[in-house]
């Protein structure tokens, strides 16, 4: 072709997707993904080995490729896993001859020849893009990192486009359980957002050899739909398997409510957790949640005092070893107090009470994070019989340490008695808090009194 460059993808199930495109057959759900142009959010959701990085590269390839001087971005949870895995798979895949620099140490940052970049960071820090600017981003192996990554990486994609060119993210990686994609792109999509589920069975590359021995170690298990075939698939041993869809709620609109509590779990490198709950008729409702890492407590307090305004939190539960947030939190004029109940057992059953019993409702589109974690954690396993330990795996636990606070707290405050007494009262529809009688507001603040 003289001295003209061409860049060829061969991506997933079908090499020949061009000319198969050119006779009217449908493309693999690698190249469809590859291809499209209009959809603002993708996720490829698959098994290990279903071309899920090669598809993700080559997107960001051919959109870089096609509209020149843009920008990419691409995110790995860490550094082995962006070495190892995207940059190997970025050199190799990419003809050097259209490669016009390569800096290889971090942030590492590919330029082509018709002037469009690529940097690549790692999402340990999610706060990282919040000064970068970019047309496309793309996470690879998303289930590892976390969702503030996600929620930060969104204002990052604002460079702007060509004409021609709609600025995209997208998602590839396997999924752990029913992680935080499962909120923001939906098990099938939704509008604006695409999925496209990928088994390993969809590459032609992978050796028979390498499918018998994923099959071998995976067929007839929990995990056969997870790692295989890229489904969602709950946790082993979950801590609380009562919550299920009679725990969902979505709120038309932003709710209302005459009193409620919250829970609260410090974290540092871990995240500082809020759980606003609003009460009503002796059921929980949570309405919002804050989740983020590496939080001031200047920020945590504005958060808490935003929560209490919105959602009438009387009184926030936390840990009983958090003696200075506590002390630090009463000096700033909020009444948090440790959680009654310290045995973290006997709070976990009071806590899947309320889920089996259905007297704790999430909004889960405003609580990504809390359907995440708690379809997440788990029991440790004690054996090979399948069998789990009372031991709670110190992962995904965040969220539901501080519902579980809320929750002890608001059962063992003497409240909650006080409002099912109230449920003899009609008015109740939907996420509208009930009109409670004036005479029955005031028992409860004096009990709040008494806390």
């Amino acid at each position: 072709m003289g001295g003209s460059k061409q860049l060829v993808l061969d991506v997933g199930l079908y090499p020949d997707w061009e000319d198969r495109l050119e006779r009217g057959e449908p493309p693999s759900k690698q190249a469809e993904f590859v291809l499209d142009d209009e959809t603002p959010f993708l996720l490829t959701r698959g098994g290990r080995g279903s071309a899920k990085t090669v598809s993700g590269w080559s997107r960001m390839l051919r959109r870089r490729w096609n509209y020149p001087a843009t920008k990419g971005l691409v995110l790995a949870p860490d550094y082995p896993r962006l070495e190892s895995g995207i940059l190997q798979s970025v050199l190799e895949l990419t003809n050097p001859a259209h490669i016009a620099d390569y800096k290889a140490s971090p942030p590492q940052k590919l330029t082509l020849i018709n002037g469009s970049s690529v940097m690549f960071f790692t999402a340990s820090n999610p706060e990282i893009t919040r000064s970068l600017e970019t047309n496309d981003i793309w996470i690879d192996e998303y289930s590892y990192c976390p969702y503030q990554t996600y929620r930060v990486a969104l204002g990052a994609h604002r460079y702007p486009a060509p004409r021609g060119m709609r600025n995209s993210l997208w998602a590839t990686g396997t999924p752990l359980g029913y992680d935080w994609s499962f909120s923001v792109f939906g098990e099938d999509g939704k509008e604006g957002f695409k999925v496209f589920v990928v088994s390993i069975y969809e590459n032609s590359h992978l050796s028979k050899d390498y499918i018998r021995h994923m099959e071998e170690e995976y067929k007839g298990t929990d995990f056969e739909e997870q790692e295989l075939l890229g489904k969602y698939t709950l946790f082993e041993g979950l801590v609380y398997p009562q919550f299920d869809e009679g725990n969902y709620w979505t709120a038309p609109r932003e709710p209302e409510f005459k009193l409620g509590v919250g829970g609260i779990d410090l974290g540092d490198v871990s995240p500082s957790v809020l759980v606003p709950c609003g009460i009503d008729k002796g059921q929980l409702w949570v309405p919002a949640e804050f989740y983020q890492r590496r939080t001031s407590m200047s920020d945590l307090f504005m958060a808490m005092d935003q929560m209490q305004k919105r959602y009438a939190i009387a009184t926030w539960f936390c840990e009983t070893t958090a003696v200075d947030f506590i002390l630090e939190a009463r000096q700033n004029a909020f009444d948090v107090r440790p959680c009654p109940i310290k045995d973290v057992q006997q709070g976990v059953r009071i806590t899947q009470q309320y889920l089996r019993d259905n007297l704790v409702h999430i909004d889960i589109g405003r609580c990504p994070n809390g359907l995440r974690e708690l379809r997440s954690y788990v029991h440790k396993s004690r054996s090979a019989e399948e069998k789990f330990s009372d031991t709670l795996v110190p992962m995904n636990d965040h969220w539901p340490d501080a519902l579980r606070y809320a929750v002890v707290g608001y059962e063992e405050s003497g409240v909650a008695a006080e409002q099912r007494a109230l449920s003899a009262y009609e008015g109740f529809s939907d996420w509208m808090p009930s009109r409670i009688p004036v005479l029955a507001r005031r028992r409860e603040k004096q009990t709040l009194m008494a806390w």
